[in-house]
């Protein structure tokens, strides 16, 4: 029978593997490429996912590695509230980019307003920031399943589920508090309502 400690341990592992899997990164693209996909066809779906990657994901991945190697952050999650701001302001700038470039590439109109989707959702925890630490995380799950209600509602609420679940995993992982992760599910929620819907 496994010990207190060995079933604690358990948890952390499983909550590592949500956390990462929910990762705003990794969620985000594979449900704009399964979503890509079925509305424009597979070519247009990489298409607009390698633009997002390239002008956006990929040179905030860069930044976010190069701030915790120098020793400015503590981790690749930005974890520590003060680092946040510099965060959200460079993501502001990548996202900006983005959005220039799905425009001047005549891409679907639907990936630039993700992109001011994800805008307001930013501008908004950075605003909170002040208070408490939102839990982007789980914005971006929430924001990303609500925003598959029109496809499918059932496919919808499996991921609202999984972005539950992210929540709970950042709270198992001491990232975040229930009110952080509540924060974020919300905004994700009314954000995508806002711009989405």
């Amino acid at each position: 029978m496994p010990t207190g400690r060995s079933l604690a341990l358990r948890k952390d592992q499983i909550a590592k593997w949500i956390s990462l899997c929910g990762h705003p990164f990794l969620f985000s693209p594979v449900i704009v490429l399964l979503v890509g996909g079925f509305l424009f066809g597979p070519l247009e779906s990489v298409i607009g996912l390698a633009t997002v990657i390239l002008f956006c994901l990929l040179p905030a991945s860069i930044y976010i590695l190069w701030k915790v190697r120098v020793g400015d952050w503590s981790d690749l999650d930005v974890s520590a509230r003060k680092d946040r701001p510099h965060l959200f302001f460079v993501g502001l700038g990548f996202l900006l980019l983005t959005v220039l470039v799905l425009w001047v590439t005549g891409q679907p109109g639907i990936y630039a307003r993700g992109c001011l989707a994800a805008i307001i959702l930013v501008m908004v925890g950075w605003f909170l920031n002040r208070w408490l630490k939102p839990s982007m995380h789980t914005g971006f799950a929430m924001l990303t399943a609500c925003s598959l209600w029109p496809l499918s509602a059932r496919l919808s609420l499996l991921a609202i589920l999984f972005a539950i679940a992210v929540g709970w995993s950042r709270v198992q992982l001491r990232r975040h508090t229930w009110q952080e992760v509540g924060v974020g599910l919300f905004l994700g929620m009314l954000v995508c309502r806002l711009v989405l819907a």
